[in-house]
């Protein structure tokens, strides 16, 4: 699921008020696949059919022409200083908490080697960010692959 939508499931402000343990759970998202598809899997299925997805998603998006380049935010969040404060788990200083995020901006140089790393990490060309052969056949993608190589779209 969306981790945008994810919070209009769970009540933050009841687990803060009266410091109960209930709150967004992996469980939940499994539970309203199953409830949608009647499909019964692990969360650890879930997080090899959602990666599944997401990489299957990307590489309709290199048969589109999306590439590295394109991967970027709109200027203001780069360049503007959160005002309204946006809870997330951020790292600062080695060590990880929740944050309000006021005052940050997200660092250019920085998101451009989180997305060398990452598309190392999943087996997509560093370069223009579409998968490889390899990454897709991992997954059991050989047929995306196939479509991204007739394409001349396939990294390498």
């Amino acid at each position: 699921m969306c981790d945008w939508v994810w919070p209009n499931f769970v009540s933050r402000k009841h687990t803060a008020e009266t410091g109960s343990t209930y709150g967004a759970t992996p469980e939940y998202e499994v539970k309203f696949f199953q409830a949608v598809t009647g499909r019964d899997l692990s969360y650890e299925e879930s997080i090899e059919l959602g990666h599944k997805f997401w990489v299957l998603d990307r590489a309709i998006w290199a048969l589109e022409g999306r590439q590295r380049d394109q991967e970027v935010f709109a200027n203001y969040v780069y360049d503007v200083k959160a005002t309204k404060p946006f809870p997330l788990v951020v790292c600062e200083n080695g060590t990880w908490s929740y944050s309000l995020c006021q005052g940050r901006t997200l660092d250019r140089e920085k998101f451009e080697d989180f997305k060398s790393r990452f598309y190392v990490h999943e087996g997509f060309e560093e370069s223009t960010g579409r998968p490889t052969r390899a990454g897709l056949e991992t997954l059991g993608l050989g047929f995306a692959a196939d479509a991204l190589e007739a394409a001349g779209k396939l990294g390498s």
